[in-house]
């Protein structure tokens, strides 16, 4: 019968699967979401990932429906990471000492080279690995420069959009039961907390609908963990207990 094995017990199948969270920097950011700012990121020695709900914030940044144990049955193939900062330029305050650096959500991007996560699955720490190695696989790549030349921007990351350019556990992969916890932790080296500690921002967008009203939006950075690879789910007609 479809879907059981020869013992006639029901049998789950594997489709593909990942799994991701990002927090996000924003002034008006929710501390479920991320953090305020570059310094009130860079005042934590351990960044948590996979700790958030998408009912909390949004499939855009989470598709995890539980951040306690693991939904399903898991096998995690590929691991990849983005470091996105808020593209072309933003609007910074002017502080004491002057208009701040343009270029700080370029640098933003950078600090790729200046950190490094555990993958901790139950009592395991699965991977210790710098983000430079965990190409993120997807997303912009290369450089653009605004109009008139004026504020370049860019659209760094670590590594060229394809799909295979992540860290790869070998055969397949790391099984994960259902009900297994298992998080990411980032961590910053001192140089990059002592820079992000100097940055104001992520600034703001500003648009100006009519020619007596300015908006302020938000700019928004993120860091993006993914794990990829296949879950085990029962087929329809089949469902066990």
């Amino acid at each position: 019968m479809l879907g059981q094995d020869a013992g006639g017990a029901p049998r789950n199948v594997l489709e593909d699967w990942a799994i991701y969270d990002a927090i996000q920097i924003r002034k008006n950011a929710t501390e479920k979401e991320g953090f305020v700012s570059y310094n009130a990121l860079a005042l934590k020695d351990e960044i948590p990932f996979f700790d958030q709900r998408k009912a909390d914030v949004g499939l855009a940044y989470t598709n995890r429906d539980s951040n306690e144990g693991l939904e399903f049955a898991f096998f995690l193939k590929q691991v990849g990471v983005r470091f996105i900062a808020p593209p072309f330029h933003t609007e910074q305050p002017n502080t004491t000492f002057g208009a701040d650096n343009v270029a700080i959500n370029g640098l933003f991007s950078f600090l790729i080279e200046h950190a490094g996560f555990v993958l901790k699955i139950r009592e395991d720490d699965k991977l210790r690995h710098t983000v430079t190695l965990a190409p993120g696989g997807g997303g912009e790549f290369g450089f653009v420069t605004n109009p008139g030349n004026t504020h370049p921007t860019n659209t760094i990351q670590n590594g060229e959009p394809f799909f295979n350019n992540r860290w790869m556990f070998s055969g397949d992969g790391i099984p994960m039961p259902r009900g297994c916890t298992f998080n990411v932790r980032l961590r910053f080296s001192e140089y990059a907390k002592t820079m992000m500690k100097t940055w104001p921002g992520p600034g703001v967008y500003k648009f100006s609908n009519n020619p007596n009203a300015e908006i302020e939006i938000p700019s928004c950075g993120l860091i993006r963990f993914d794990l990829i690879g296949w879950r085990e789910v029962q087929q329809r007609g089949d469902l066990h207990y």
